[in-house]
This record gives structure tokens, C-alpha cells and sequence, in this order.
């Protein structure tokens, strides 16, 4: 089980350096940084999930990742509209956040059962 964790978190981590090194040095800092922010607390909240698993708490952290995830995706699409991020790049990072949201929904089955 922890395995499942570990990939999920591993993917995630892999996915805030990304973005960070597309934002870096900006002129829109509050932007970015929420945007940023964003998938840092979407990794802390997986992180967790590495030391507790099947538990409360862990399922709780994990429906809140899933509301993270979401909120990141957003974000990316805000990003593009306000033209700090081109559609290619969006679409890959979002690819990428997707197949989180989905490893994260098969771990909260995993912790229901």
C-alpha cells in the first residue's frame, strides 16, 4: 500500500518543480505564488498520507488533495487566460495533474475498502 503512496507523492513532487521552473522569476508574484503554493500544499497533503495510511485522517487528507488538484487545475487555466503560461505547456501540466487526481481517487478506494 505505502508503494501507492509513494508513486502518487513521487509524481506530484516531480510536478512542483516543473511549474516552479516554468514561473520562476515573474513580474505577477502574487499569481504565481498562489499557483505555486497551490501544488506544494497538494504534495504535503500526499506526504501525509506516506505515514498514515489507512486511517481518518488519511482519507480526509486525501479528499482534500483531490479539492487541491482541482484547484491547481483551475489555476493552470487562469494562467493561460492571463497569458503567463503557453496551451501546450498548460495541457502538459495538466495531463500531469490529472493522472494524479486519478491515482489519488483509486488511493480513496483503496482506503474505503
Amino acid at each position: 500500500m505505502k508503494t501507492e503512496y509513494l508513486n502518487v507523492w513521487e509524481k506530484t513532487r516531480l510536478l512542483v518543480l516543473e511549474i516552479y521552473e516554468h514561473f520562476g522569476v515573474s513580474y505577477d508574484i502574487d499569481f504565481e505564488n498562489y499557483l505555486c503554493r497551490s501544488v506544494i500544499e497538494l504534495c504535503d497533503q500526499l506526504a501525509f498520507c506516506l505515514y498514515e495510511p489507512k486511517s481518518i485522517k488519511t482519507l480526509k487528507k486525501l479528499y482534500k488533495s483531490l479539492g487541491q488538484a482541482k484547484e491547481l487545475e483551475a489555476m493552470l487555466h487562469l494562467a493561460e487566460r492571463l497569458k503567463h503560461i503557453e496551451k501546450t505547456k498548460r495541457l502538459q501540466l495538466d495531463n500531469k495533474n490529472k493522472e494524479i487526481t486519478q491515482l489519488i481517487r483509486q488511493l480513496i478506494q483503496s482506503e474505503k475498502s
